[in-house]
């Protein structure tokens, strides 16, 4: 039986986004024997109780080194692995995992993955990390191109989609609720100096219920709970604060229990796509490339965060729900860069 080192390592860090997409890779594997395993900085009781399948393992140098060498194959698996902006702190992981892979004549292909920022490409140790990898499937066509006019061979690309398709497909959304409108803003570690503004021109929707969404479990800056805390006092009282993820929780259940919402504004990946495969007309915040891409994907429109706020109700007001045919391609797609993926490791 193969063995694969997952090497991308933020499962676990709060991100219940991350969580959706390795559901989506489980589904996509149909039963296929493979050993997994994955080294991660945070703690892994949610991640064993979730993915019984993976062995999680501690993120010391001696675990990941050996991890690495009795693998057949190491697997950048999901997220957005080229980008700089917020800190080098992927940069750093991934400079290390290609030196061990070197060292233990490892293969490194990256699977479900785009990028968040076009400047991070040629950095120059991203840029080898990216020069050493056997094969790419990426989620979003903006990072096909991107990765193409670094100087990647057509050859070693495959455009397709995320993950997390695969999962949301398999679910059953609850009804939508007319009039509802809900948020998932993040701004990675910046401020959003629209953000009030914007919050209270879309009062002239005249929602039935407003609730304020967090993908991510930590007060992180520039976070959906930071966010909320800067609200007026009036505002607040209106919007209903609501962690997706309850670590106690199953992602079934966390499904059952989503906020399915006729309008959504959203800067959050996964959350974007959830709000998709439930019905929602949703606009989307334009803060890196990673977030036009999935605008891109679902035919939502984009706006920058600099935008008036009357682009912001405008766009909520003329926005449509993707078609359920759209999704299921993109769900498609996903499971052909997975069986693919298998493909290529027994060969």
């Amino acid at each position: 039986m193969k063995t694969v080192h997952i090497g991308h390592h933020f499962y676990g860090s709060g991100n219940v986004g991350d969580d959706f997409m390795m559901a989506g890779f489980l589904r996509g594997l149909n039963h296929t024997s493979i050993n997994l395993t994955c080294c991660v900085p945070y703690p892994r009781d949610t991640l064993i109780r979730r993915f019984p399948k993976i062995t999680w393992l501690p993120y010391s140098p001696e675990t990941r080194a050996r991890a690495i060498s009795e693998a057949d194959l190491w697997l950048g698996l999901g997220g957005s692995p080229f980008q700089s902006t917020v800190s080098t702190w992927f940069e750093d992981h991934l400079t290390e995992e290609a030196s061990l892979c070197t060292k233990y004549h490892k293969p490194m292909v990256f699977l479900g993955i785009g990028g968040q920022e076009n400047e991070a490409y040629k950095r120059p140790k991203l840029h080898a990390v990216i020069a050493q990898a056997d094969y790419f499937w990426v989620r979003d066509a903006i990072s096909y191109k991107t990765l193409i006019s670094n100087g990647i061979s057509k050859d070693k690309v495959s455009l397709k989609a995320d993950l997390a398709h695969l999962f949301f497909k398999s679910q059953t959304f609850p009804k939508l609720c007319p009039s509802r409108l809900s948020t998932a803003l993040n701004f990675d570690y910046k401020e959003w100096k629209n953000l009030n503004r914007v919050i209270l021109s879309l009062e002239a929707l005249k929602p039935v219920e407003q609730i304020w969404l967090s993908q991510e479990l930590r007060k992180l800056p520039g976070a959906e709970q930071d966010l909320y805390e800067q609200l007026s006092p009036e505002q607040q009282v209106k919007w209903r604060l609501q962690l997706i993820d309850k670590p106690q929780n199953s992602l079934e259940s966390i499904i059952t229990h989503w906020p399915s919402s006729e309008w959504v504004i959203s800067s959050r990946f996964h959350t974007t796509l959830a709000a998709a495969w439930a019905g929602s007309k949703a606009v989307v915040i334009d803060i890196n490339t990673k977030l036009g891409a999935v605008a891109e994907e679902c035919g939502y429109q984009a706006l920058s965060p600099e935008s008036d706020p009357s682009q912001f109700l405008e766009a909520l007001v003329n926005a449509k729900a993707p078609k359920r045919e759209l999704l299921s391609q993109k769900a498609d797609l996903a499971q052909a860069s997975v069986t693919e993926f298998i493909t290529l490791l027994n060969r």
